[in-house]
């Protein structure tokens, strides 16, 4: 034996928790180490120099000098409670002759708790996959694509069937109209469903970071990249990418976005390699992009690309029909804090004579400030006023039509409260714009709220 073989056999026999032995070509005992002594219970003094021919015939080691051949898996129970997993092996030199064994024995209390450890983990690991997926996936479907008008009615139709393909769909409208829902909604229906669903607020993410975050970037690609990270395209491998408001997309990178869409594939900043690409396109924008061709801020080929399905979502005032349905939805939805609520004729007609320049999302915030400040379970005209704050509601003749004295006196109180305010100096600019005292208005407000419908 080498002094190098020595020196391993040392190490093993010093910090190997395995239990191990070596026989020669004859079945000797040449070596055991202390972990074989722990195991076995078995002197390693007792071991060595003696033959596996007396009383180990039909072990792994006698079957590996038999066959020539390793055995796994031979079960061995030394002595009572302990129960070993052997694994044998034979050693052989340069030429292939066989010149000894090598045997190494597990307990099979290790291997439990190991499959055990294992276990654990595989479950946490799940749990966590879970999560993360549903982080990705949509948060709303085509039950929240809440209407009835006609032009609305016909957006939810072509979004459904832009569902069951896999061409870039542009979804455009004003600010709060549900772009958003409609691109969660046609993720949930596509064969992409169960993929990653990838939101990218275009202008929330400066134009310096953007490529980076849209395409990835490889360690070392600009200062601070201390390792690789891939990009939202990456993320949203086989599933949807929903970029927002596309028409604040850097010129630069329009192009690239551009090539994304005719190549399927990107490339990481800092990498000459090319990455294969199943992604569908959601875009969304509140802006007139054909303006902003004209303007030369966005390509013309990026948006016929982008437009292969068009989705032009009506502002709510072209479907005032259904603020009452909008309404008794999200009365339901975020009524959490008492007993159901409905609202007064008087109050509606303040929400359909409204414009609703922030559409839907301004109509759903003022629901809430509603809720949070009603006095009782019928919503009246007083509570819709004060709910929509200082905006414009200037009164039309209209607006009086069947209405007695005391109730136009009423409405004009309210409407001056929502332009000065509640506050006392409110209500002395309130009582100086409607030429009463001070004294006055409060007494009318006394009885209004005895009155209230």
């Amino acid at each position: 034996m080498t002094r190098n073989s020595e020196e391993i056999l040392r190490a093993i026999d010093e910090f190997s928790t395995e239990a191990i032995q070596i026989t020669d070509e004859k079945g000797v005992y040449i070596f055991c180490n202390q972990a074989f002594a722990a195991i076995t219970g078995v002197p390693v003094s007792q071991r060595i120099g003696k033959s596996i021919w007396d009383g180990q015939e039909f072990g792994a080691c006698a079957k590996v000098l038999a066959t020539g051949q390793p055995v796994y898996g031979h079960i061995q129970s030394p002595r009572e409670g302990v129960v070993l997993i052997v694994n044998a092996a034979p050693i052989r030199d340069q030429a292939g002759k066989l010149i000894g064994t090598i045997t190494v024995f597990n307990d099979q209390a290790n291997y439990i708790k190991l499959t055990q450890a294992l276990n654990a983990k595989e479950v946490e690991l799940r749990r966590l996959k879970k999560k993360f997926n549903q982080m990705d996936q949509p948060l709303y479907g085509f039950q929240d694509l809440i209407g009835e008008h006609p032009a609305f009615r016909a957006c939810i139709q072509q979004a459904a069937q832009a569902a069951q393909s896999d061409a870039s769909v542009l979804i455009t409208g004003e600010s709060g109209t549900g772009k958003e829902l409609f691109a969660h909604a046609i993720h949930g229906r596509s064969h992409r469903a169960t993929a990653p669903f990838i939101r990218v607020n275009c202008p929330a993410i400066p134009s310096t970071l953007l490529e980076s975050e849209l395409f990835g970037y490889e360690k070392g690609a600009f200062t601070g990249a201390q390792k690789s990270k891939p990009g939202k395209f990456e993320l949203a491998q086989s599933g949807s990418i929903f970029l927002d408001e596309i028409g604040d997309l850097d010129i630069v990178l329009q192009a690239k976005l551009l090539r994304v869409l005719q190549e399927h594939e990107i490339e990481r900043l800092g990498s000459t390699k090319t990455i294969r690409l199943d992604v569908r396109v959601i875009a969304a924008t509140n802006q007139e992009l054909m303006d902003q061709i004209h303007q030369g801020r966005f390509r013309k080929d990026l948006y016929y690309r982008l437009n292969v399905i068009h989705i032009q979502i009506p502002p709510l005032r072209q479907r005032r029909s259904d603020i009452p349905l909008l309404l008794e939805w999200m009365l339901k939805k975020n009524d959490r804090s008492g007993p159901p609520c409905s609202i007064s004729k008087s109050a509606l007609k303040v929400f359909l004579d409204y414009d609703w320049p922030g559409n839907v999302r301004e109509l759903e915030s003022t629901v809430e400030r509603l809720l949070l400040y009603r006095e009782d379970s019928v919503i009246s005209q007083k509570d819709a006023l004060y709910a929509l704050g200082d905006r414009d509601i200037s009164p039309s003749p209209a607006d009086f039509d069947g209405m007695s004295l005391a109730q136009m006196e009423s409405m004009m109180i309210q409407r001056a409260l929502v332009r000065h305010g509640t506050s006392l100096e409110g209500k002395k600019q309130a009582a100086k714009e409607l030429g009463i005292s001070l004294s006055t208005l409060y007494e009318k407000l006394r009885k209004t709220a005895q009155a209230k419908p």
